[in-house]
């Protein structure tokens, strides 16, 4: 049978702060992508789940392992993520750079695929598998 958890927090943040507008984005639902509760909780996991199988007695070397691979692999997922959302950002910042100084548009060309500029992940590597 599953267990209930309520864990309540306050968080004071300067306004303009990083910190306040994470909070301020969180607090407004109809602009995220998932509930609350699951962004947290995956966030939460990803980050600190690899310390607490770590740290338990009753965890098994082959269950520590198994979680180190799966949150790295979630965190290279967000990683990768990012750096298309940064990619995507640079593009559009050149093409109104661009426009707004009257000259034409450069042709923007896709990103090539993963493997052509870096190397893809593998999260077995991390492990020598």
């Amino acid at each position: 049978m599953s267990e209930k958890f309520e864990i309540r927090f306050s968080i004071q943040a300067e306004p303009g702060s990083p910190e306040f507008e994470l909070l301020r984005y969180l607090k407004n639902s109809g602009q995220t992508l998932y509930p609350l509760r699951d962004m947290a909780m995956t966030a939460l996991i990803s980050h600190w789940l690899p310390l607490v199988y770590r740290d338990s007695k009753k965890a098994t070397p082959q269950k520590l392992h198994q979680v180190i691979r799966d949150c790295t692999h979630r965190l290279m997922m967000q990683l990768q993520y990012f750096r298309e959302m940064d990619e995507m950002a640079q593009e559009q910042n050149q093409l109104r750079d661009s426009t707004s100084n009257g000259q034409y548009p450069a042709q923007i060309e896709p990103s090539p695929p993963a493997g052509e500029n870096e190397t893809q992940y593998d999260p077995d590597d991390l492990f020598n598998n």
